[in-house]
């Protein structure tokens, strides 16, 4: 996933802000920085963890991607998985926002059979295939996803994502 992360955005001067929003819990910031940094994704980026509470039992990442979209303006690549509630909060989100959504990508974790909960989205298995049809759909630099990805790189020269 950090070469999809890395490559994605139209300049490589200007690479695009990232948030990551999780359920994992608060007191696992340093694990999942360090997880973050070991891995080599992308550098200056929020991290915004679940504070555990009768609050944050479920609807915990819908009030900060809302506020994240209210303070910044750029149109977004949302990207989760498929093993929870991902696809669901993200197509809500879509529709809150409309047009500020770009593309949906959902990681296949399982719990895959209802295809109607990837409606408009892209359902992947490895993050190649996510990274060659961003580059497509104009949202990732073909040149940072041949090098990230060099057994894919035919595949995105012929145009098939």
């Amino acid at each position: 996933m950090p070469g999809f992360y890395g490559c994605l955005g139209t300049s490589a001067k200007a690479p695009p802000g990232f948030a990551l929003v999780s359920g994992s819990p608060v007191q696992f910031l340093p694990r999942v920085g360090g997880f973050l940094d070991r891995h080599r994704f992308p550098e200056g980026f929020g991290l915004y963890l679940r504070d555990f509470g009768p609050r944050s039992l479920s609807d915990y990442k819908q009030p900060i991607i809302r506020s994240l979209l209210e303070r910044f303006p750029q149109p977004v690549v949302l990207v989760g998985d498929s093993g929870e509630k991902d696809p669901e909060v993200y197509a809500q989100i879509r529709e809150e926002f409309p047009g500020r959504v770009r593309a949906i990508y959902i990681r296949d974790a399982g719990n895959t059979a209802n295809a109607a909960r990837f409606q408009d989205m892209v359902l992947f298995k490895e993050a190649s295939t996510a990274a060659l049809h961003a580059v497509e759909a104009g949202l990732a630099r073909r040149e940072c996803v041949t090098a990230a990805f060099p057994p894919a790189a035919p595949r995105a020269e012929q145009g098939k994502p």
